[in-house]
């Protein structure tokens, strides 16, 4: 069982609270909390991110090398058997 609190539309003076704020920020270390979201932990993320895609370019750039070479090679027994006929 669990609660659930829905704002369904904030009153006038709940709507200022929320938007008078700036954007919540997140702390630059962890504090010790477990699970906790930091600015270096996002760092790490979006490095493993950057990393992960940069694996996807070079394997599409190889499967890329292997079409060429593949369709080149089909063009050539294509020519060698119209010779042939």
């Amino acid at each position: 069982m669990y609660d659930e609190l829905v704002f369904n539309e904030p009153t006038e003076a709940m709507y200022d609270i929320l938007t008078s704020k700036g954007s919540a920020r997140l702390p630059s270390r962890a504090r010790g909390a477990r699970g906790e979201f930091t600015e270096e932990s996002e760092a790490v993320e979006l490095d493993r991110l950057n990393a992960g895609i940069q694996i996807v370019k070079e394997h599409i750039d190889k499967a890329k090398e292997t079409l060429v070479a593949k369709e080149k090679a089909v063009a050539e027994l294509k020519a060698e058997r119209e010779k042939k006929e």
